[in-house]
């Protein structure tokens, strides 16, 4: 079963970081809203040497040119999104996903 690395926030507004096994992305996410925690940041790990598409791509794209892809701007608004949706002020969720970044 795939292990997605996350980051999440509790009731309390407190950043925590740990994996949770999970089918796919989406069950991962509902898994860790079970648990009370509203996740910012999600990641497949790597399986047994196999690179993910995510983390190589963040890489490549960190590196290549000055333009900001759409991949990218994507999934920023998809974490701001949670992170409204979870309550978060605006200027803390900027905050947490600049220290992301």
């Amino acid at each position: 079963m795939p292990v997605f690395k996350y980051e999440a926030v509790d009731e309390r507004g407190n950043n925590l970081a740990a994996t949770i096994e999970a089918l796919t992305q989406n069950e991962a996410v509902e898994k860790i809203r079970t648990l009370g925690y509203f996740p910012i940041k999600l990641t497949q790990m790597a399986i047994a040497g196999h690179k993910t598409g995510k983390s190589s791509q963040a890489h490549v794209a960190s590196h290549t040119s000055s333009k900001v892809k759409a991949r990218i701007i994507t999934e920023f608004a998809r974490e701001l999104a949670t992170l409204h949706e979870a309550g978060l002020p605006v200027l803390r969720s900027l905050r947490s996903l600049e220290r992301q970044e």
